[in-house]
């Protein structure tokens, strides 16, 4: 019997090539992007579980509370906690300390090959605490050793080009000769740690500043620390335990304020929006996850409606079949078997067809996505046996209507037709609610998408106060072109492309870390002051970056007091009470950053000598902050950029006679530059591949829901035929069948749209 249902199903399929093609096309379309966006999901539920040790690791944080800034959270911690934590607290497994080390040129002497890359440092206990795979080396000693560095496999190739590069030594302009010692694999996208080398903590440990500025260190935020607890160990026992340490050995100096927090492992991915200073690759949130998942339940809800729908409005057509399979003895048991034989096949076709696409898709969506999703995720978690269920449930409904309802009439009202019309009203309302689900999650979608894009819109087109199309920015990399930086300067200004040239410190848009300074007012100079962000720069950057000076004067070079003076936004102004800069002066004491505070050995005077308009100068995600501008002489930080504004008109050799100026200064300086504007994008690099799955998603549940109009307007369409016929002997126009035909379908998609619109 089983063997007799699935052939006739496979009849029938065939005879009605249309609908079928329809029902598998929406259906396996549904669930494509059901099954990429359960991917997706899945690849994020599973973030950093790599390691054995998942649920016991703990990252360090450090939370502060001000007045003037509210609650703050660091991802980085001093260096004495992990320390301490390790040697000290009992429970405490295993600690490791990580610390970006800046940037410098790393050189392969043998082929001349070189790269600027983050020194990333790390102790020892890495290749414990973490189980990242180490393809060649010893986990046990990989990095004991000052001067060794390990290697991710695809930065080895770049510097070795397939050559061994164990025990090979590296070169850097810092100085220090690296000795390779291990090959890591490539890190998982799913892991928040993320870079290409990492050196071993015991080379910092032996530089000469390291125990004046680190060995009694417990109040700055530079190290990013991550615990080994016991299972049995309470976790707020630890942060009591270290918190307690930092406030009694830090010291009058430089004393901790704060507290110590716990993360567990599993909540740094999602749980790291409001947390400054860490090393994390890729944050998120649980909201974004939420609504992709939501996407994904709508449109196989779209897909799944369309084909309930074709199903039970074409169930009358079988109205005989049922009628001869009564008369010859069939049961409603057997009947549903019948029915059911085809929906499970037309199910089952429209799944292979899913997953084809998926395993055809998933190179395109991994590089839309940036992740590396497999089929294979689906083994992990409820996503396989859910859908299992929903195509089950899909089946049953799909198919049981046809059975169930028609076979409970006698065979003689069957054959005689008179069932359709006690049906028809039934079906139609049921048809009809179905068609206005399906286009209110359509539209919810569409306004969503059209939401979020609205945003996108808003970022890029928003003024941010400076200029930032066609600005130039050159890193600035070596002591030489630091020196030279007057006779580079002079060489970009009388490029015919160039229009202004400046050097500064960090620049609007800065993606490395900005200072701040803590700055008193006039007449409190006892008193603790405000901390504006810090820049320096010359006299040319106001003019280069367009920005509105509203008070005051520029720098003036042939001024000597300027060599120390200040610009001060709107903000920075406010703040310290100043409203015109004519003889305001101001008392510079120390510079922070990542959270540490160093005073400087003799505090300065300086004089306000203008107040420019506030600026945008990071993400608009931050809010506009206190900002003094001072100038390149200033003694806290010096020149890092070259920024020019240039005209587009050919580019390349633009920048080709920008590199050999540099070059004729220091021909070992690799040129590194960008565009800012492309280094502002970055900033919303998320929100941008989030705009663009949300519009994918929207597109896709539209093709689908009108897939499933189609076929739905198709076949009413054909039950309509002699109607047709009828109206155009009488003279119907073309276009009065089509708007007859059309009318009740759009009534239907604007009460959708009613409905969708306050939802949204």
């Amino acid at each position: 019997m089983i063997y007799n249902n699935i052939k006739i199903a496979l009849r029938s399929l065939w005879k009605n090539k249309l609908y079928s093609g329809i029902n598998i096309l929406g259906l396996g379309f549904g669930l494509a992007c059901f099954l990429f966006i359960s991917l997706y999901a899945i690849d994020e539920l599973t973030f950093d579980r790599m390691h054995h040790k998942y649920d016991q690791i703990y990252r360090l944080t450090h939370r502060m509370e001000s007045p003037e800034k509210g609650v703050q959270q660091f991802g980085t911690v001093s260096a004495n906690a992990g320390l301490a934590a390790r040697t000290e607290l009992a429970g405490v497994e295993n600690s490791v300390r990580l610390t970006m080390w800046g940037r410098a040129v790393v050189r392969n002497q043998e082929n001349q090959q070189a790269f600027y890359q983050n020194f990333i440092t790390a102790e020892n206990a890495f290749f414990d605490v973490f189980d990242f795979v180490l393809l060649e080396g010893d986990r046990q000693s990989a990095l004991s050793e000052p001067n060794s560095i390990v290697l991710t496999e695809s930065f080895a190739y770049k510097l070795f080009k397939g050559e061994d590069p164990m025990g090979k030594t590296l070169h850097s302009d810092r100085g220090i000769d690296l000795k390779v010692t291990g090959i890591l694999h490539d890190f998982p996208l799913n892991s928040h740690i993320q870079f290409e080398s990492i050196i071993s903590f015991s080379t910092l440990e032996a530089l000469s500043w390291w125990d004046d500025q680190f060995g009694s260190d417990w109040s700055s935020q530079e190290f990013g620390t991550y615990l080994v607890l016991n299972p049995e160990v309470d976790p707020q026992s630890v942060e009591r335990q270290l918190t307690a340490f930092a406030e009694t050995r830090s010291g009058d100096e430089r004393p901790f304020a704060g507290e110590i927090v716990l993360q567990p492992l599993r909540d740094v991915h999602f749980g790291s929006e409001d947390i400054q200073r860490e090393l994390n690759e890729y944050k998120s949130t649980y909201r974004y996850l939420t609504i992709f998942s939501l996407i994904g339940i709508f449109i196989l809800a779209i897909a799944c409606i369309n084909y309930i729908n074709l199903s039970t409005a074409r169930s009358a057509n079988y109205r005989q079949e049922v009628g001869v399979r009564k008369v010859i003895g069939a049961d409603r048991k057997q009947l549903f078997g019948r029915f059911m034989s085809e929906s499970v096949l037309i199910t089952l076709f429209a799944l292979v067809f899913a997953f084809g696409l998926v395993q055809a898709g998933l190179p395109w969506f991994n590089d839309f996505s940036s992740k590396e999703l497999t089929l294979g995720l689906l083994t992990k978690g409820t996503t396989l046996p859910l859908l299992v269920v929903a195509i089950a449930t899909i089946s049953f409904i799909a198919g049981s209507y046809p059975s169930m309802y028609l076979s409970r009439f006698r065979p003689a009202a069957v054959l005689k037709d008179t069932v359709r019309q006690g049906a028809s009203r039934g079906q139609n309302l049921l048809r009809k609610s179905l068609v206005v689900v399906q286009f209110s999650l359509s539209v919810l979608m569409i306004i969503g998408t059209l939401v979020v894009w609205k945003q996108m819109e808003y970022v890029r087109s928003q003024d941010l106060g400076f200029q930032q199309d066609h600005m130039v920015v050159v890193d600035i990399n070596s002591g030489k072109v630091r020196n030279g930086f007057e006779t580079i300067m002079s060489g970009y200004r009388q490029l015919p492309n160039v229009e202004s040239v400046t050097v500064s410190s960090r620049v609007p848009g800065e993606w490395k870390t900005l200072l701040q300074a803590q700055i008193r007012p006039e007449g409190k100079f006892e008193q603790p002051g405000m901390t504006p962000w810090f820049m320096g720069a010359d006299e040319h950057f106001l003019e280069t970056f367009d920005i509105e000076l509203l008070e005051g004067r520029n720098f003036n070079p042939a001024i000597a007091s300027d060599s120390t003076a200040l610009i001060l936004n709107q903000k920075a102004a406010q703040a310290l009470g100043i409203e015109k800069p004519e003889g305001q002066e101001v008392l510079v004491v120390s510079s922070i950053a990542h959270g540490s505070e160093r005073m400087l050995s003799t505090p300065y005077r300086a004089q306000v000598i203008g107040i420019m308009e506030d600026i945008n100068f990071q993400s608009l995600y931050e809010p506009i902050a206190p900002f003094a501008l001072s100038y390149r002489t200033n003694p806290i930080q010096s020149i890092d950029y070259f920024t020019a504004r240039v005209n587009p008109q050919d580019m390349d050799r633009t920048i080709a006679q920008m590199t050999d100026i540099l070059h004729a200064v220091d021909p070992d300086q690799i040129f590194e530059y960008h565009f800012l504007d492309s280094q502002i994008e970055t900033f919303y690099e998320a929100d941008t591949r989030r705009s663009r799955l949300f519009s994918l998603a929207a597109l896709c549940a539209i093709l689908i829901a009108c897939l499933g109009l189609f076929g739905l307007a198709t076949y009413m369409a054909e039950q309509r035929t002699k109607e047709i016929g009828i109206r155009k002997v009488l003279g119907a126009d073309t276009l009065g069948i089509v708007v007859m035909l059309c009318r009740d379908f759009l009534k239907l998609v604007a009460l959708a749209f009613v409905i969708a619109l306050p939802v949204a």
